[in-house]
């Protein structure tokens, strides 16, 4: 009855009919036979699906356990969709605003460099053609002809002038040798003054920045060919040594001074011609200063119309080299930058191509692993053991691994990423601060009103800097990243954890049962009851008893001797108590 009662009324999640008690099995002492004999008499099969049915029940309905798995469900659902969300979206996102604003920094230092290069260009163009060129006609036509062969028409001229001081009889003759010494002599002089007008051309052109030509570059205007020439680099070139500042001065005056030398000449052979007498001393010092001033020309005007240009050249091939060197090192910059964000770009369609295998795969798992969860709890039309093998499949254990990967490489290249905008941003201050400080350049800025490139170059590098550094911080990758993979990690880490400890707990074998199911036996069979009844151990006449025996055994006696004795001793108080004394006869007592 009492079994039957526990079987109908016990609420307990293991039914109460897996034997409540046995006789056998005691509480104070469980041999290990009995034990032995007991979990052999048990249906294992029988108790594990009862007993899986009982943890399911408990699982679902007890308030701790069913708190515990609901939030386990919760925190891996809030990170699996972070993960998700931040994998297939946050990511290339991300890149793709960093590839915006790298291209935003890329087309402003693009179109620094290529009108500064165009600028070079074509301030090139106007120094070759409207100057250098202007230097080599002026010298072809004036300068080179002034002194050429001049020992051999020194010569010709000082024997035409002896010539003259002979005695000539022919007057003919002796004026047409005349005529054809003064000729000569004007002639080089009308050459020595036009070369000194176009020495003063040149150098006031290199001073000035007026082109001597007119040519045009392209499609620029030909009144604009003036507002490009490089003054500052004129200047330059012009006070480049000591000595190209002396011989500029000392060409210029020598030409003065060899056109004034070729007049007297010309004086001395009139003079000659008309006296018909030679001073022989005047004509040798008229000789000798001539070749001095003619290799003095010589020597000025190579290094003049020669240094002049060549140090044009010079530093016009020095800063476009410098322009050329800055652009190749903003292109290195922007290479590694491109590289970075393509090898993100490359990991994360592999990872968009494996979480498209792993949608379906272990992504899906995990959502079908979460969905059974829940159909489990809140459901109960699925078992806890169905939903801790959904969890533990080898394809959601491997999902945390790529995962973790992803991340990790993420990481390292957001770090690469951010330290290349620090490597474009210097390469990008570096070029615009040379093409907004090209002094060459600075009156064409003002006339074409180029206001970007007024700025201060100190403020257009701050801009820069803040603009990039602005955009780094904002869209690096590091951020996006965070934390989340990991906490993703040790969302599914509990889940699992949880899962395979349920799934550990499961097994029923025999330290199972004495651990448990046995406990649960000895404790149904404390709640049996039995009647005891009671009764007084040890009495008077028990005592009586044990005197007569005790006296019968050692004695000899037995209780009525001992009553007899009794009697005998109380008689005889009691007549010593009663009975009057006798009175004493004084006549008898003797007196000692």
């Amino acid at each position: 009855k009492l079994r039957r009662l526990f079987a109908n009324t016990c609420k307990c999640p293991v039914p109460c009919q897996f034997k409540n008690y046995v006789t056998s099995v005691s509480q104070a002492v469980t041999s290990p036979l009995s034990v032995d004999r007991f979990l052999a008499q048990t249906d294992q099969s029988k108790l594990k699906s009862r007993y899986d049915s009982a943890r399911d029940v408990t699982h679902r309905l007890q308030k701790e356990k069913r708190q515990r798995l609901y939030d386990l469900i919760r925190n891996l659902e809030r990170h699996f969709e972070q993960v998700r969300n931040i994998v297939l979206n946050q990511i290339e996102n991300k890149i793709n605003e960093q590839r915006k604003a790298f291209d935003t920094v890329i087309a402003q230092v693009e179109a620094a460099y290529r009108s500064t290069r165009y600028l070079y260009e074509y301030q090139n163009y106007i120094v070759d053609k409207n100057f250098v060129r202007a230097r080599d006609a002026i010298n072809e036509r004036t300068l080179s002809v002034v002194c050429l062969a001049y020992q051999e028409f020194s010569v010709q001229v000082e024997l035409a002038i002896q010539s003259l001081g002979d005695n000539i009889t022919e007057p003919g003759v002796r004026r047409v040798l005349y005529l054809d010494v003064a000729r000569k002599l004007e002639a080089r002089r009308d050459i020595t003054e036009r070369a000194f007008a176009n020495y003063t051309q040149f150098k006031n052109a290199l001073q000035t920045g007026q082109p001597i030509f007119n040519y045009r570059f392209r499609e620029e205007p030909r009144e604009n060919s003036y507002l490009i020439a490089p003054v500052p680099m004129f200047h330059a070139a012009l006070n480049s040594s000591l000595a190209l500042q002396r011989r500029a001065e000392l060409l210029g005056s020598t030409l003065i001074d060899f056109a004034r030398q070729l007049s007297d000449l010309k004086e001395l052979a009139s003079k000659t011609f008309r006296n018909g007498t030679l001073n022989a001393t005047e004509l040798h010092l008229q000789s000798v200063q001539f070749m001095y001033l003619c290799r003095s020309f010589s020597q000025s005007k190579d290094m003049f119309m020669n240094d002049v240009p060549e140090f044009l050249y010079r530093e016009m091939q020095k800063r476009d080299e410098q322009l050329a060197a800055l652009y190749d090192q903003f292109q290195r910059a922007k290479a590694d930058f491109d590289t970075q964000l393509q090898l993100i770009s490359i990991q994360a369609e592999s990872l968009t191509v494996k979480l498209d295998h792993i949608k379906s795969g272990s992504l899906g798992a995990i959502s079908r692993a979460l969905n059974s969860a829940r159909i489990f709890l809140f459901q109960g039309a699925l078992s806890k053991r169905s939903v801790a093998e959904e969890f533990l499949r080898e394809d959601i254990m491997k999902t945390q691994g790529t995962l973790k990967n992803f991340f990790n490489e993420v990481r390292s290249r957001g770090h690469a990423v951010y330290d290349d905008w620090i490597t474009v941003e210097t390469a990008a201050i570096a070029l615009w601060t040379m093409a907004i400080k090209e002094e060459n350049l600075r009156t064409y800025y003002e006339a074409m009103k180029m206001t970007h490139m007024l700025v201060a170059p100190e403020s257009k590098a701050k801009e820069l800097r803040e603009w990039c550094r602005e955009s780094r911080d904002l869209h690096d990758l590091r951020r996006v990243v965070n934390n989340v993979d990991s906490q993703f990690s040790g969302a599914l880490s509990d889940m699992l954890e949880e899962m395979a400890s349920f799934r550990d707990t499961e097994r029923i074998d025999g330290r199972f049962m004495r651990e448990n199911i046995l406990h649960l036996n000895v404790f149904y069979k404390e709640l049996s009851y039995e009647q005891i009844t009671q009764q007084e151990a040890y009495g008077v006449f028990a005592f009586l008893c044990d005197i007569g025996g005790s006296m019968g055994l050692f004695l000899g006696a037995s209780v009525i001797t001992v009553f007899e004795v009794m009697d005998l001793l109380v008689f005889t108080y009691l007549g010593r108590l009663l009975l009057p004394k006798p009175k004493e006869d004084r006549a008898t007592q003797v007196d000692f």
